[in-house]
């Protein structure tokens, strides 16, 4: 699950053993995420493991 400002944007798939940095950036290469990120500045990312990210931006 990925969640824009705490809202549902997205689902990725990455395998169980991913790193930090790779779930991160699958989230953020999402096509939905994309379009709610674009223009705005990525303030944090909160990754949960194995359960969500959740990108913050102002």
């Amino acid at each position: 699950m990925v969640q824009v400002n705490g809202k549902l944007r997205g689902k990725v798939t990455v395998p169980a053993g991913a790193t930090d940095d790779a779930v991160k950036e699958a989230a953020l290469a999402d096509e939905k995420v994309k379009e709610h990120t674009a223009g705005k500045e990525i303030k944090k990312v909160v990754i949960v493991p194995k359960k969500l990210v959740n990108v913050v931006v102002t």
